[in-house]
């Protein structure tokens, strides 16, 4: 149900023929306007779905009080949830809680994106703190790609995720680090590092405007 452009009322309606069938092991609704009015009724769905493994809800434009509905509702369901992607959607450091909240909950989870939003380095450390070796074995891939991270936060995300067993990727490119703690990560991390090609921070580009 991805791209239908159906709106809010049309989300509503979609979140509630998703509600016939708490079976679903993926729910895919990304591309669509739900708003805070789908997100409640999204969030009234998830809690019943036990079965679910893929959580891909991409660009809802459900902001923070509309994601945070949706990650509370996650971490009542959903036990073996093993991918969550909530590119996209505006979020700040407000929603950050909510993140770390399901990662806590969720030893499961083999994926974490949270591309394309605003969660700063501040939201960057508070999902860094809910990173752990022993509850996330099974995690391969943490990606926080345009989310206005710099060096402090990501240095955080980049030192809990050089201890996870199985990881096999972190992007953080398109954020605002530093050359010199994308060296720092470069140097972690090794081939786990995504490519981090479009990073630049606010005192590089002054400087390569002067």
């Amino acid at each position: 149900m991805t791209s239908t452009r159906v709106g809010r009322e049309g989300s509503v309606a979609i979140s509630k023929a998703l509600g016939t069938c708490p079976s679903l092991r993926t729910i895919n609704v990304s591309d669509n306007t739900f708003g805070e009015e789908g997100a409640e009724a999204l969030a009234d769905v998830l809690k019943e779905c036990d079965s679910l493994e893929y959580a891909i809800m991409r660009d809802l434009s459900v902001e923070d009080d509309g994601m945070i509905l949706i990650l509370n509702a996650l971490c009542e369901s959903a036990p073996n949830l093993k991918v969550l992607d909530i590119s996209t959607n505006e979020l700040t450091e407000d929603s950050a809680e909510a993140i770390a909240r399901v990662l806590k909950t969720k030893g499961s989870l083999e994926k974490v994106i949270v591309d394309e939003n605003e969660l700063g380095s501040d939201g960057a450390k508070t999902i860094a703190d809910a990173l752990d070796k022993e509850l996330h074995k099974n995690l391969k891939e943490v990606s926080l790609e345009e989310n206005a991270i710099t060096a402090d936060g990501a240095r955080e995300i980049g030192k809990k995720c050089s201890n996870l067993p199985s990881l096999e990727r972190l992007n953080l490119n398109s954020n605002s680090i530093a050359r010199d703690a994308v060296d720092e990560l470069a140097e972690l991390l090794e081939n786990i590092l995504g490519d981090m090609e479009d990073n630049l921070s606010d005192d590089e580009d002054e400087d390569n405007d002067s």
